[in-house]
This record gives C-alpha cells, structure tokens and sequence, in this order.
C-alpha cells in the first residue's frame, strides 16, 4: 500500500493535471499548482525551447522563440527567412486595396537554408519583385521600371500646364512602380523585346505639295532680362539654350536644334519678344534623319505632337522681377499637309530582322524614296 505521503504527492498530480486541462481547480489552489508545474515541465525553473532556438532566438517564459532578425519560427529559428515585398497577387483587404507583403512577393519559393529566392519564370529581384523582361531586351535595350520610365523619358510637365517644367517626367507611384517592367530600346530598335530593327525612314515621294513641320517657343518674364539656361527636350534628345534675349540669334537656333540626334535639318527666326526681355523662336524642320534615331517609346511619322517637345525652364532666373514668373510656351506654327517621315518612305517593305528596305517596284533607294522611273495614277502601286 502506498505511504500517506505518496497519496498525498499523487493527489497533488492529478490536480495540477486536472487543472491545467480541464480548468476545474479553483482559485486558492492555483499558485501551489503552478509552482509543481513549473517544477514538472522546466527542472530548475528555466526555460526550455526546442533545440534552445537553434542559437538564432530568444527563449522565452512559456517556451517560445522569439527568433531574431532574418530567422523563421519552425518552430526552432532554424530557417532562414526569404526577403519580402508586395505581392503580385492577393486577396483585397478593402476597397482597392491590396498587394501586401509577402515572402518572395509571392512569385517564388525560398530556400530555407538560404534565406534566398528561386523566382518563378518571367520573375527577378532578391524578392522576386520586378517582372523580367522579354528575352532581356534581346541585348538592344534597357530593362526599366515604368517608375524611372515615368521619371526618364515621360514628357516633362508642371503644376501649371503650358508654363514649363523642371526636366522630370511625371511621378508614377503606384503599387507597381517599381514591380512592372518594360524594354527602353536602343536607338534604330524596337518591339517588346527590341530585336526589331528600323529600316530607313522619308517622304513619300507620290505626296506632293507639302510643306514642314514648324513650331514657336516664346520665353517670357516679369523683370527686365532672363539670365540662366532652358532646355527644349524632344522625344528623348534636350537642347540647352541661354536664356537672355540677346544669346538667341537664328544661328544658335539651327545649331542646337540640328543636335538632336533625331532632327537632321532646321530653319530659324528669332525676336525679341516683349518688353520684359522675352524672346521667341521659330524652328521649321525641314529634315529627319535618313537613319531613324527613334525606338519602341520615342517615334513619330513627320508630324510629331507639340506636346512631344517640351521646355525646361528650372535654371531661368529673372533680373528686377521674380523667378516664378518664367513662362516657356510652346505653339504649333506649321502641322498640317506636312511631308510624312515613314518606314520605307511608304513604298516598300521593311525587313525587320536586317532592316533593310524592299523597294515596290518603280521606287529605289535605302529608304525607297526615289521615283527609278515615271509612275503614273495607271501604274502607281
């Protein structure tokens, strides 16, 4: 028979057992119990975690790692945690809210043992954040956020439309800023992959009676003269100006201009504009190059938009008056019946592989815009 005081400890178990699954004991008898429970499962009343948190952790009270920085409860701390950002695809938590975190972005699987992620195909990044582009822009391109491509090559603008901008294009921040991708390819490429290339552009050479593309920039203020410098920035190439009155002749015009990449000739006339020292130019394009500077972002057909061209106006100041009223204006002067600028000159096909031109019949040349004999209405293709 058992002794009174092995009754008396088993009579103790069990109640601490009962207790602490059935939650029947009452309260007087809770801190003897808890005391032979500490006892029972933490011999010298310390904490005991699994694998002592794998040295990666702190063990706490009730046995629970609190793993530290970069190590995930497994429930040891023995793996390593992946990087996180916004996932690609996820369940909304409120009205147009949603793409929270999440491990790998939720397009990968992470390595424990490395605390790195293996994204899935047409993913990159440490988080598998950023879409991959199309065969990596086929070596002819950049890979850009259409965050930085807002900010590179996105037409530059103002608080007050019309006025000028400061050289920035417009702030994309949305949750996919930095997560979508698309190729910015090299000049004379293009396509999603940019592993097309241009063929040779010009005038349809059956269109006649048909005059330039034209346009007036006036640049203006409140005081007596304009010191500094602007930029005029079109489709993807700037020119710098002085901004006094007296630095803008009609031969500084076509010089800058004619350096842009994408303008192979231009006619100016300058004035003085106004009495506060403005002046105004105007620049007709009487040329594109042969050999199309352009890409999959930046193109035109011979009449490009005025709101292709725009002005920087963020290092003008302004002498007796205030910098804030710089004003840099932009008209059209000529956009109508104007000599297109096409693959080809429209008279024959583009080999995109080589970019080589295939001339119609009765057209040569490398952009096909020579006339080899006379076409007439019977015979014109």
């Amino acid at each position: 028979l058992p002794s009174a005081a092995a009754a008396a400890a088993a009579a103790v178990v069990g109640a601490a057992r009962a207790w602490a699954f059935q939650a029947r004991i009452v309260a007087m008898d809770r801190p003897a119990l808890l005391a032979v429970i500490v006892l029972i499962l933490a011999p010298g009343g310390k904490a005991s975690c699994p694998n002592q948190c794998s040295g990666h952790g702190a063990c706490g009270n009730e046995n629970v790692c609190t793993c530290d920085d970069g190590w995930v409860v497994m429930p040891d701390c023995s793996e390593r945690q992946c990087p996180y950002d916004r996932a690609w695809a996820d369940r909304a938590y409120s009205d147009d809210a949603a793409h929270t975190l999440a491990e790998c972005s939720g397009a990968g699987l992470c390595d424990r043992a490395q605390g790195t992620c293996t994204c899935f195909d047409g993913y990159t990044g440490a988080a598998c954040q950023r879409a991959r582009c199309p065969n990596d822009c086929s070596g002819h391109g950049l890979c850009i956020t259409l965050g930085a491509l807002g900010r590179l090559e996105g037409n530059d603008y103002s608080a007050r439309p019309g006025v000028g901008g400061d050289g920035i294009g417009p702030e994309y921040t949305n949750w996919d800023a930095d997560h979508v991708t698309m190729c910015n390819c090299d000049w004379g490429f293009f396509g999603p992959d940019c592993s097309l290339r241009m063929c040779p552009k010009g005038d349809d050479p059956l269109t006649v009676d048909q005059g330039y593309r034209a346009i007036s920039v006036r640049l203006t203020g409140d005081g007596t003269g304009l010191g500094g410098r602007f930029r005029i920035s079109f489709l993807g190439f700037t020119a710098e100006f002085d901004a006094a009155a007296s630095a803008i002749t009609s031969n500084v015009c076509e010089d800058r201009f004619q350096g842009l990449g994408n303008v192979e000739s231009v006619s100016c006339s300058t004035m003085n504009y106004g009495a506060n020292g403005g002046s105004e130019m105007n620049a007709t394009f009487t040329a594109w190059p042969r050999q199309p500077m352009e890409n999959n972002i930046h193109f035109h057909s011979g009449n490009p938009a005025i709101e292709d061209f725009s002005c920087d106006i963020s290092s003008v100041t302004v002498t007796g008056g205030s910098d804030d009223s710089v004003v840099c204006e932009l008209y059209d002067v000529s956009a109508s019946n104007v000599q297109e600028y096409e693959l080809c000159s429209s008279r024959g096909s583009c080999d995109f592989v080589s970019g080589i031109c295939f001339c119609q019949e009765g057209f040569t040349g490398e952009a096909c815009s020579d006339i080899s004999y006379e076409v007439s209405s019977s015979n014109a293709l």
